[in-house]
């Protein structure tokens, strides 16, 4: 602060021109606005992000088993260990979003193989390549090998399709194609 003498010979006080801000406050100020801002910001997209964000990524509509692929309709499925089944699948895709593929074999045993939609992926040995589908309705041939390790005896394939909406949500679509009677070779 500036001090200036009066004619009475009392001390004033002069403040700066700029109200007594210098450069520092002013820059503190700045840096403190901003992270407040970019705090609320942040709150904000993962508040709609968890709450808001419902859209489903997908739909499973009709599937249709085959007794091989682009063979005659069947209502059960049968296969030897380490053959192929064949369905296909009218789905609605409302995401460009990639989708895991998680896949079970399901009686008293639960056999798990690994899919990856993401076309980066570490498929069991048995799996097929996955399938990348468009954004979109359509239908789907799938032609799986059946494990060879798979016990005789009549199965439930459990599909689950994972997409990761956004870094805080996943969803998921299920469904079951079967039944699915597996002889020995």
């Amino acid at each position: 602060m500036n001090d200036k003498m009066t004619d009475s010979g009392i001390m004033k006080s002069v403040s700066k021109p700029n109200g007594g801000f210098d450069g520092v406050k002013i820059f503190l100020a700045l840096i403190f606005f901003s992270i407040v801002l970019v705090s609320c910001s942040s709150l904000a997209l993962a508040v709609y992000w968890l709450e808001f964000d419902d859209k489903p990524p997908a739909s499973v509509n009709n599937i249709i088993m085959y007794n091989e692929a682009g063979g005659e309709i069947v209502d059960k499925i049968i296969v030897h260990q380490g053959g192929q089944i064949a369905f296909s699948v009218d789905f609605c895709k409302f995401t460009t979003a990639a989708a895991e593929i998680r896949r079970t074999w399901t009686n008293d045993l639960v056999y798990h193989p690994f899919v990856d939609d993401s076309g980066d992926h570490e498929a069991a040995p048995h799996e097929q390549d996955p399938i990348i589908l468009p954004r979109g309705c359509g239908s789907q041939l799938v032609v799986l090998d059946v494990p060879a390790t798979l016990p005789p005896e009549e199965y439930l394939l459990g599909n689950t399709i994972l997409y990761k909406i956004n870094p805080l949500k996943e969803r998921f679509i299920s469904y079951d194609v079967g039944p699915i009677l597996i002889l020995s070779e």
